[in-house]
């Protein structure tokens, strides 16, 4: 899975703030990249799709058992490089990275000998690109009038305790987690509640199309030759989330 770069200065809630951006980078890797992608060079990032959800993935142990060793490239997610601009020269940037606990990040089976992660190596890939003079004395002068400005989407992920027995919960947007047994869900925001016409979820008669279906079509995904491999069947069982658009911007939740 892509890597997760911390901010040095924002402490609270360590180490528990690296796990849910982890968790934010599993859920943007399953939800917006195709299978075809998954499938292909996500391999080297160590990423394996799950055949068998109940045992463990076969496919991501096997390179691991081959050696002692394994090498994998991934990229860095954070807000920053999450855009396609290229920073100017002589930008000093600091980057902090966290190690994950080993229960976090090696999935493996209880009754087995206990296995950890150790990095003996790491490097940072950076993209260059050398520039006419002509060009680097334009981007001089313009400096020189103005600072340089990225547009930087940022999200984030937070994590609410639900007791057992309850069927219904609020919160404050952005703060949310469902119970798990659903059967209706909503936000209210502005005035405006999404979705406009209720769902009227029962999992257990297979009733929950049009939820499964607005979580694709606000992905974008729906009625097109992309997907993100989650089926119809997963969304059952596995990998219930629940997505709304929220702006005209077509940005989603």
């Amino acid at each position: 899975m892509p890597t997760t770069m911390n901010d040095p200065k924002k402490k609270e809630g360590w180490p528990n703030e690296p796990n849910k951006r982890c968790d934010k980078v599993y859920l943007d890797t399953e939800l917006s990249y195709p299978i075809a992608a998954k499938d292909a060079y996500f391999g080297v990032a160590g990423y394996f799709r799950d055949t068998d959800l109940s045992k463990v993935n076969d496919k991501r142990r096997k390179p691991l058992a081959e050696s002692k060793a394994y090498q994998t490239i991934s990229k860095l997610s954070a807000d920053i490089f999450n855009q396609d601009l290229y920073m100017i020269s002589n930008v000093e940037i600091d980057i902090e990275l966290a190690l994950q606990s080993d229960d976090f990040m090696l999935h493996q089976e209880k009754e087995k000998d206990k296995f950890v992660l150790e990095i003996s190596d790491c490097r940072l890939i950076v993209k260059t690109v050398d520039l006419m003079d002509g060009l680097s004395l334009d981007i001089a002068r313009k400096l020189d009038v103005e600072p340089a400005r990225y547009g930087i989407r940022k999200s984030f992920m937070k994590s609410l305790f639900i007791a057992g027995g309850r069927y219904d919960f609020s919160a404050n947007l952005f703060t949310e987690e469902v119970p798990r047994r659903v059967r209706d869900i909503e936000l209210t925001a502005s005035g405006r509640t999404y979705p406009q016409y209720p769902y009227n979820l029962d999992y257990k008669n297979n009733n929950y199309a049009r939820a499964y279906h607005d979580a694709q079509e606000h992905l974008g995904l729906a009625c097109t030759t992309e997907s993100n491999g989650l089926s119809y069947s997963m969304f059952k069982t596995d990998f219930c989330l629940y997505v709304f658009q929220m702006t005209n911007a077509q940005c989603c939740l």
